[in-house]
């Protein structure tokens, strides 16, 4: 499985959460090529800033190994447009992702 790692900061953790949750949902529902193990989403505060680091698992479907990686790309704007959209009422909204480990409590 791969994993995809989000930082949501410059809002508070109850927003940035709820915006994270919901975006994750529509892609899962959205996008029959990814799959996503909603079992695996994971958030928590972010120390360094204001927000939330959160990540999820997932695997792609009917997808080749050379186009994975345009994939992910694509998966990762997907996500942070979502988000951003939610949240688009906060001037200082950052929202990055990338793929591989939660640099928080070791998870």
């Amino acid at each position: 499985m791969k994993k995809l790692v989000t930082y949501v900061i410059n809002v508070d953790e109850d927003p940035a959460e709820k915006a994270y949750r919901s975006s994750v949902d529509i892609i899962a529902k959205s996008m029959p090529n990814v799959l996503i193990s909603l079992k695996s989403i994971y958030v928590e505060p972010y120390d360094d800033y204001r927000g939330v680091v959160a990540s999820f698992d997932f695997n792609y479907v009917d997808i080749s190994e050379d186009k994975q990686r345009r994939a992910s790309l694509f998966l990762q704007d997907s996500l942070e447009a979502l988000i951003k959209m939610h949240l688009w009422y906060i001037s200082g909204l950052r929202v990055t992702s990338e793929s591989g480990v939660l640099n928080a409590k070791g998870k």
